[in-house]
């Protein structure tokens, strides 16, 4: 697998519970807070039909 989109349901301090947010039909998984930093690389949203990298405010001084 290339790539997947997640939807984080919860975060514990040691566990991530996530379920694939492309394909709803997969069951809800779980992998250690670790890992999921390891693989987790944007946070997206879904805009005008496609999954988009989610634009960051800078902090204004």
């Amino acid at each position: 697998m290339a790539w997947d989109v997640r939807e984080v349901i919860r975060v514990t301090k040691t566990d991530v519970v996530y379920r694939s947010a492309t394909n709803k039909a997969e069951p809800i998984n779980r992998c250690h807070l670790t890992e999921f930093k390891r693989w987790a690389k944007y946070e997206v949203e879904f805009e005008h039909n496609a999954w988009l990298k989610k634009q960051r405010l800078k902090a204004v001084s």
